[in-house]
């Protein structure tokens, strides 16, 4: 397997560890480091796992995912995020970062450019190399006062070879919200080129800003280019769980992604799924 020298340890996870070592020494000191919640994964979840567990629900489920599951994350992206979803096109994931690494795995070859927004997610570059050690990494930088996009700088370095865009709202580590008249702006550039948007909205619930979340899915103006990422560990304390999806409405990237998890994942755990 070809890996690229930039791939290096996650400062994430060596930050937290380093906070743990204080807090076991008895500094008292509050880790930023990981995305994780306050509170513990709520009783009823517990109790569900526990069941699904006594129920024997402990074997292979289908890769991309339990079907009754998949109906309902649909039936969400429907009603709270107004894209058009059907179980058919999600697949269940270990986690959301294992969603983002089988849909850039299934979309980019050897020199194709990604763009990604910075400061970003301290796992996205690397994860892009992983996917594809020759691919191309064109960052956009956030403006230091307000991190709003630089929309004509955007559309001065997209170009033929440019494959996916990576976005990010609410943005980690900025927390910036997109506010309606800025969302449709990028849409509009987003839709003058022919290329995949992945749509990482793990932190949709984590949102204190009163603007309201918008999910790029939902726009009929980026047809089906919009890959969808999401998951349960923000929003319900289950970081330790593993259980992420994506909405891929392209079927021929979707049959890859779905492929990469057999092989991969061979699926996700069937209780916690449950």
């Amino acid at each position: 397997m070809k890996i690229s020298s930039e791939i290096q340890d996650s400062l994430e996870l060596k930050f937290s560890r380093l906070a743990q070592q204080k807090n076991n020494e008895g500094e008292k000191m509050i880790s930023l480091g990981l995305g994780e919640p306050g509170f513990q994964t709520p009783i009823a979840i517990i109790d569900a796992a526990e069941k699904a567990m006594r129920d024997g629900r402990t074997r292979y489920s289908d890769p991309l995912g339990i079907k009754s599951l998949r109906e309902k994350i649909a039936r969400k992206l429907n009603d709270e995020n107004c894209i058009n979803a059907n179980a058919d096109a999600i697949l269940v994931s270990p986690g959301s970062k294992m969603a983002l690494s089988l849909a850039l795995g299934a979309i980019l070859k050897p020199g194709d450019e990604c763009i990604v927004m910075m400061p970003c997610y301290p796992s996205y570059l690397p994860q892009i190399k992983i996917a594809e050690p020759d691919a191309v990494i064109r960052q956009v930088n956030l403006d230091k006062e307000n991190f709003k996009i630089d929309l004509e700088y955007l559309r001065s370095i997209i170009c033929k070879k440019t494959r996916v865009i990576l976005l990010n709202f609410p943005n980690n580590p900025t927390g910036r919200m997109l506010h309606s008249r800025e969302f449709n702006d990028l849409c509009e550039v987003l839709s003058e080129h022919d290329m995949i948007i992945i749509s990482d909205e793990i932190y949709e619930k984590l949102n204190h800003s009163g603007v309201p979340h918008l999910s790029f899915g939902s726009q009929s103006i980026l047809k089906d280019r919009v890959i969808t990422i999401n998951g349960f560990s923000k929003a319900y304390s289950m970081t330790g769980w593993r259980i992420g999806y994506l909405h891929v409405p392209n079927k021929s990237i979707l049959k890859i992604t779905s492929r990469l998890q057999q092989h991969l994942n061979t699926n996700t755990a069937t209780f916690i799924q449950h």
